[in-house]
């Protein structure tokens, strides 16, 4: 085999540490927001209100003109800088 007393040693020890750590308490395991599951119900309802509105049809694309569909995406665009930029520079915590 190619493991060596070295290997072993390394893994006895690694397992002595993470068994002294647990019995110390000094892991602290994740809990999720009180909120979370308020936000999967939304997110599910919604899915299913995208569901309900679905066209299976096979209509014909029709796109908007080329310059009306760069100014919505520069909008976007900006919109999304703006959001990042006041997460960014507002102290949240």
């Amino acid at each position: 085999s190619s493991e060596t007393a070295f290997d072993r040693k390394s893994i006895q020890y690694a397992g002595k540490q993470i068994k002294q750590t647990l019995k110390g308490r000094d892991v602290v395991f994740y809990q999720a927001p009180e909120g979370v599951k308020r936000m999967f119900l939304f997110m599910y309802i919604s899915a299913g209100v995208q569901l309900m509105f679905c066209d299976a049809e096979d209509a014909p694309i029709v796109l908007a003109p080329k310059s009306q569909r760069m100014a919505i995406a520069g909008g976007m665009v900006s919109i999304g800088i703006g959001i990042a930029a006041v997460m960014c520079l507002y102290p949240w915590r």
